[in-house]
């Protein structure tokens, strides 16, 4: 029971993270563009990028707590997929998160172009996170 209970708040926590990543940076580039309500946008934004690093940690911890309970012995799809998911985790909190703390500076000093700019750097690397989390999502049910 304990293994199934585990295994079901890792993928919980799994599909939290994606679905956390894929509305907040169309969002906030339209919102940005369109000259929409920033104390809004920043009130959204927040609680999603908080919610990104929470289940990508809540993912990371369950799957290894999973592999020891378990005894899953390693493979090769397994480690690179575990590899790839510290990247994504290290992509929010170095790259999407900074990106934020930008765009949400420059919305409070009213500088709309700079905010343009940090957007459009916020959803490159939310482009690059939802390749990674392709190749991760492959990784890890392949078996490879």
């Amino acid at each position: 029971m304990t293994y199934d209970l585990l295994k079901l708040l890792h993928v919980l926590s799994m599909a939290t993270w994606l679905a956390a990543a894929l509305w907040m940076p169309g969002d906030v580039k339209r919102t940005v563009a369109s000259g929409g309500d920033s104390a809004a946008l920043r009130a959204r934004a927040r609680p999603a990028l908080v919610l990104d690093l929470v289940a990508g940690i809540a993912t990371l911890v369950t799957g290894v707590v999973l592999l020891v309970l378990h005894g899953t012995p390693l493979r090769t799809g397994l480690e690179a997929g575990a590899a790839l998911g510290l990247l994504l985790l290290a992509l929010v909190a170095a790259g999407i998160w900074p990106a934020w703390k930008r765009i949400e500076s420059a919305l409070v000093a009213g500088d709309r172009a700079a905010a343009a700019a940090a957007a459009r750097r916020l959803s490159a690397l939310s482009g690059v996170g939802h390749l990674l989390w392709l190749a991760t999502l492959s990784l890890m049910v392949l078996p490879v």
